[in-house]
């Protein structure tokens, strides 16, 4: 009987295998669903066949992205494991490692990181020092820093790894080449091009041992060192390398495969650099229509085929159909976001907001520089920057959902599903077509948002909350406007770097350019009147204000608690009215915002809060505690700019 069992387990297990080899990860976990609760039944919680179940049950959920339900697995999972086996069993260390992957992919870093360690000093401990396991771990280790972007931790780990190798003799080992490209990553993340191109070039040449040249492997490569090439301005190689690879994935690939795109973009991109933009055109709008074609119209690689083509049309003074691709893209992003922040994936959310903040600042900068007499580009805009604002209350909606589960626990089993369901959508929108080819692929992802749709439809019927949370992420000039005050105001100060458009890299020009404040005004009584104030760069207003701030407390804002600081200040400074008169005086003319004598030129406060003070409090400065300003993230994406961009709101009535 028990024997019967256990094949009965091996069978299905061996099912879920091939299911999971497929990427067909509901099906896989449906019947290791059945093994778990097989094992439950006939076999003790510690036998061995019953810890791979939860195991085995852990890693599809990883995969299927639902990190939640996966977590509490592999941890007993890991439990049972260093209960069971002996501490030089090879499968610790694997739950060691998964372990460490669910926690990373949740964001809890703090928990990982020493799982990575506990795994890498078992195999150290069972393989000794030069073995491939041994480097594997150090390479997971060093990976583990670098995405965190801690460079100067991971490194050594990455050094360590290369070197046992390299001593081992392993030269045409893809592990090694592996190392290799990451470590040239690194270096390349770190601005050391030089360190990183022998790198990659090496990768390159072990994968035409590995794999020949006739390989994608080996077109992958190529794209690396092309990239490289292109951060270091050399055009002409990075085009030649950019050929080839194209010209191998689509022998080996076919011409309609999303690596082809990928490349196409690239060698675009680089065509953009050197303003060959006649050769760059037809690039960017078949790597659109392969990416449409395989990946579908609303997938985020199509949004960024979209400002890609945008911003050439921009630079050939094209801006009317600028702004009609910049809106399309922006209209993928927004239906993106909602299943984006279903994934508890911290770096996964993250990498998707640097996208974001990139193509909202290019829209910004078009709109701006070229369309700013444009009513539809401007309404286009300040409903883009009201739906950016929605986001801060989207990136809470896993623990939104985890306080209505609780108050709604009838609902609970249905809000998790429905969580689940948004998880594998993002996750299969992001990874595109596997083996399965394009229209199983497109097929599956309509039968998700159909399955998805009928449940938000049935779960919003018995929660507000939720329909309010739908609400705001359809929220426009109209509804905002309607729900002002009668006679009042809304100005909206939106600060984001400026992006040109006409910057050609080869002549050494960058895209992105100084820090810059607009104000959005809108009246409650012409809703379609949206207007936009051109307050300019970031940097003069805010030393401005910093100047303002320090008349009023005596201040500097490297030393805000100097005990010398007056207590009341006079206020009738030559810093203040030149803020105001040089800043303020355009909201000053603008209908609805009331009678200039409320905005207090000279700075003076007498009882009713002036416009002046609301723009100190919602634009701040460098070192002062405003959560609105932005900080830098690196990446490596043309519409990423340097810094976040950022919001901030008020109401002015219109009567004194």
């Amino acid at each position: 009987m028990k024997e019967d069992i256990e094949q009965r387990i091996i069978d299905l297990n061996d099912q879920v295998t091939h299911l999971y080899e497929q990427g067909e990860y509901e099906q896989a976990i449906a019947i290791a669903q059945q093994v778990r609760q097989i094992a439950e039944r006939h076999l003790p919680p510690n036998h061995r066949h019953a810890v791979d179940s939860l195991n085995t049950l852990a890693v599809l959920f990883v995969a299927n992205g639902d990190y939640t339900t996966a977590g509490p697995l592999q941890e007993r999972a890991l439990q049972l494991y260093r209960d069971i086996l002996e501490p030089d069993d090879p499968t610790l260390v694997v739950a060691l490692s998964n372990a460490a992957n669910v926690y990373e992919l949740k964001g809890d870093y703090a928990k990982a990181e020493p799982l990575l360690h506990e795994a890498l000093e078992r195999t150290l401990k069972m393989r000794g020092e030069h073995t491939p396991d041994h480097a594997l771990c150090l390479n997971n280790l060093a990976l583990f820093y670098y995405r965190l972007r801690q460079y100067a931790r991971a490194r050594p780990y990455f050094l360590q790894a290369m070197k046992i190798y390299r001593e081992e003799g392993m030269e045409e080992d893809s592990d090694f080449a592996n190392t290799l490209d990451n470590l040239a990553g690194l270096y390349e993340a770190m601005g050391q091009y030089e360190q990183a191109r022998p790198l990659y070039e090496e990768a390159l040449q072990m994968r035409e041992k590995i794999c020949g040249k006739d390989h994608p492997d080996y077109a992958s490569s190529l794209n690396n060192l092309a990239y490289l090439y292109e951060s270091m301005k050399n055009y002409s190689a990075a085009e030649a390398l950019y050929q080839e690879a194209l010209q191998i994935r689509e022998d080996t690939l076919g011409k309609q495969h999303p690596d082809v795109a990928d490349t196409l973009n690239n060698l675009a991109e680089v065509y953009e650099a050197i303003g060959n933009y006649r050769q760059a055109e037809p690039l960017f709008q078949r790597a659109l229509a392969i990416r449409q074609a395989t990946l579908g119209d609303a997938h985020p690689q199509v949004a960024q085929s979209l400002h890609n083509l945008a911003g050439l049309y921009a630079a050939t003074h094209r801006v009317n159909e600028a702004l009609d691709e910049m809106k399309n893209a922006a209209a993928i992003n927004d239906g993106m976001i909602g299943h984006i922040f279903s994934m508890s994936s911290e770096e996964q959310r993250m990498e998707y907001l640097t996208t974001l903040r990139g193509q909202f600042a290019a829209f910004l900068s078009l709109v701006v520089q070229h369309l700013s007499q444009s009513p539809a580009a401007l309404q286009a805009a300040f409903e883009l920057v009201l739906r950016r604002k929605a986001i801060g209350a989207e990136a809470l909606s896993i623990q939104r959902d985890a306080v209505l589960e609780k108050r709604y626990s009838n609902l609970a089993k249905k809000m998790h599903t429905l969580t689940q369901l948004r998880a594998q959508i993002a996750r299969e929108t992001m990874d595109g077509p596997l083996l399965e080819g394009v229209q199983a692929y497109q097929q599956r992802l309509r039968e998700l948002h159909t399955r998805k749709n009928r449940l938000e439809v049935e779960i919003v019927r018995q929660i507000p909350e939720m329909n309010l949370a739908q609400k705001l992420q359809s929220v426009d000039r109209h509804i905002v406007a309607s729900l002002l005050p009668v006679n009042a105001t809304l100005v909206e100060f939106v600060r984001f770097p400026l992006f040109n458009f006409d910057a050609l890299p080869a002549q050494g020009e960058f895209y992105w350019g100084q820090e810059y404040y607009v104000a959005f005004v809108l009246s409650s009584q012409r809703p379609d009147q949206v207007q936009m104030i051109k307050l300019g760069e970031a940097k003069s207003i805010e030393e401005k204000i910093a100047s303002f701030r320090k008349a009023i407390t005596g201040e500097d804002e490297e030393n805000p608690m100097r005990e010398s600081a007056p207590l009341h200040p006079p206020l009738t400074t030559e810093a203040s009215s030149e803020l105001s008169e040089d800043k303020l005086r355009h909201l000053a003319a603008v209908p609805g915002t009331g009678d200039t004598n409320t905005f207090f030129p000279e700075g003076r406060i007498y009882g009713k809060r002036s416009l002046t003070l609301f723009f100190l409090h919602s634009m701040g400065t460098r070192g002062c505690s405003s959560p609105l300003m932005g900080t830098s993230l690196v990446c490596h994406l043309k519409y990423c700019p340097p810094m976040m961009e950022s919001t901030s709101s008020m109401t002015i009535a219109s009567a004194i």
